[in-house]
């Protein structure tokens, strides 16, 4: 029998492949207890997931994303799978503040 851990790694590879079929650049972040699960690139579009088996997130990891959103300057995306083989990406978390290019640190004239 599988154990959550292995469960939710077999549906970070199924996202993975499926992400990578439409496109994009995939890395995952493997044995994560963080909250984000996969970084997915494509024409300067950066995707943060956290791949999950349903689209209920509690308030407490809710609000973990948040702040991962909020210090990444980036959204994080829910995705879960809606049927063999297709998957849903909704937005669960989005930044307050637009991220900064490279080098637009305070003082730097860059």
């Amino acid at each position: 029998m599988a154990t959550n851990y292995q469960r939710g790694r077999r549906k970070e590879y199924a996202l993975r492949d499926w992400l990578e079929r439409q496109g994009y650049v995939v890395v995952r972040s493997s044995a994560s207890k963080g909250p984000i699960d996969l970084v997915a690139i494509k024409d300067g579009q950066v995707l943060l997931l956290q791949v999950q088996t349903s689209p209920y997130v509690p308030n407490a990891k809710r609000a973990q994303l948040l702040d991962c959103a909020n210090r990444a300057g980036l959204p994080i995306v829910l995705a879960y799978p809606i049927g063999r083989g297709h998957w849903h990406l909704a937005p669960i978390a989005s930044p307050k503040t637009t991220p900064k290019p490279w080098g637009a640190q305070q003082g730097n004239k860059g």
